[in-house]
């Protein structure tokens, strides 16, 4: 009788885990995209040479990220908020399981975390993640002339 009782409860544990660990799991949304390096002299604009380099490191920092004195670039080491990362593949795409909500989604570049896009008030842009999102584009220009 004791050792039936202790099976079932070991049995009922052992499924609760296992559903607890579902509901984590299903919650994570796909999120997919590609890093772009633009560089050089991109006047006029049309003849731009885009390129895609693998290996390069996506972070994705959920909630909002102040810059620095309106800087491109913030050492990862200020960014207090989760950071979640990926590495893209010979064609420059990317792919990160996310909890839903707003992330800031940045390129690292040696110790510092890059991004061109603000918000017009010393934010860097967000983007909601609410579903599966696979049209993410994050340009590297910090090496070209407009």
């Amino acid at each position: 009788m004791k050792n039936t009782l202790r099976s079932n409860i070991l049995t009922i544990c052992f499924l609760l885990i296992a559903i607890s660990v579902l509901k984590i799991n299903t919650s994570f949304l796909k999120v997919s995209g590609k890093v772009i390096i633009i560089d050089g002299n991109n006047m006029p604009i049309n003849l731009r040479e885009e390129k895609f380099i693998s290996d390069i490191i996506v972070l994705a920092v959920k909630g909002k990220v102040k810059t620095i004195a309106g800087q491109k670039r913030i050492p990862i080491k200020k960014i207090s908020f989760k950071k979640y990362k990926s590495k893209t593949n010979k064609f420059g795409e990317f792919l990160l399981y996310l909890p839903p909500g707003k992330y800031t989604f940045f390129i690292k570049k040696d110790n510092s975390a890059y991004l061109n896009d603000f918000n017009g008030q010393g934010i860097f842009q967000q983007k909601s993640i609410d579903k599966n999102r696979k049209d993410l584009i994050l340009i590297d220009d910090s090496n070209s002339l407009f």
